[in-house]
């Protein structure tokens, strides 16, 4: 990084990592934040309330949490033990793709959150569910699916709660959009807001992939 840049941004794609350090080195390295995007894969739950909290009160960082089926890996340490994510879930089914607003939701929004379910899956079958782990299977998923179906295996739009199988909207969906990583404002995207990141405001995973081939 040239530490003169204060246009640089940062993308940071982990497998089985946590994002403590990421968040809060990037929040102390610099006066002016940059924008970072992590894309994250197969991460367990390492906080508290409060450190969601916190990571959640950040401006300038967006989170997304990819998990693969039944990943034994995101569903510890379980959430009776007061563990909490951060960030939105991207869930990988076999048979597409679904964006949940920050793992719980939000109710006054009308945004759902993953099944109550979604904990107990990898108990169904276990083997399974320790397979899917793998950095391996979640490339597979991405170049098989993803790539090859971008109807089914990408998301735009967050789940929405349903009542009596319809679906609320009496807010303005909230989906992704790509973030000007030129220095300019983008209306779209991030513009310094600090409640963009969790206005559903964020940059495309996808769109930054493809830029990148």
């Amino acid at each position: 990084d040239d530490d003169d840049d204060d246009d640089d941004n940062a993308v940071l794609v982990q497998h089985n990592k946590t994002i403590t350090t990421t968040t809060t080195n990037k929040k102390e390295e610099q006066n002016e934040p940059k924008k970072i995007l992590v894309l994250n894969f197969g991460c367990p739950r390492i906080g508290n309330k409060a450190w969601r909290t916190y990571v959640h009160s950040l401006p300038n960082i967006s989170i997304y949490r990819f998990v693969l089926g039944r990943d034994i890996v995101p569903r510890v340490p379980p959430p009776l033990l007061f563990y909490y994510h951060v960030g939105h879930l991207v869930q990988m089914n076999d048979d597409e793709m679904l964006l949940y607003y920050s793992q719980m939701g939000e109710k006054e929004d009308g945004y759902a959150g993953a099944p109550l379910s979604w904990d107990i899956w990898p108990v169904v079958w276990l083997p399974d569910a320790l397979v899917k782990h793998y950095a391996s299977k979640y490339l597979d998923y991405l170049v098989e699916k993803s790539l090859g179906d971008l109807e089914k295996f990408y998301v735009s739009d967050f789940e929405r709660l349903k009542e009596n199988t319809t679906l609320i909207t009496t807010k303005k969906t909230k989906t992704m959009s790509t973030v000007d990583f030129g220095g300019g404002d983008d209306p779209n995207g991030w513009d310094g807001d600090e409640d963009d990141q969790w206005d559903g405001t964020a940059v495309s995973f996808y769109e930054q992939f493809k830029s990148s081939q």
